[in-house]
């Protein structure tokens, strides 16, 4: 399993779930894969959610949270998609 964010700190479900609910507390949602690969060195890698809940879906259920299907916008946002190449303006 990855160290966390100190010296001598391990992942375990607790510490897990917490990371997990602080996400949901500041974005309002749950994590995708994707998302948590990108959110930086202070949470659990995601083979390190999966090593402990046994998959992604599993640890996201394990904090109360519904896992989001893929391609499923945050809170009712519009899913970012890059813009077509036709669609941008040449100056």
């Amino acid at each position: 399993m990855k160290p966390g964010p100190r010296d001598g700190f391990r992942w375990n479900r607790e510490t897990i779930v917490y990371a997990f609910e602080l996400w949901n507390r500041r974005y309002l949602c749950s994590p995708t894969v994707d998302e948590w690969r990108r959110a930086g060195p202070d949470h659990p890698s995601v083979s390190t959610v999966r090593q402990v809940f046994g998959s992604w879906n599993r640890g996201v259920k394990a904090a109360g949270l519904r896992p989001r299907r893929p391609g499923e916008a945050r809170g009712g946002e519009a899913p970012s998609v890059a813009p077509r190449e036709s669609t941008l303006v040449r100056w």
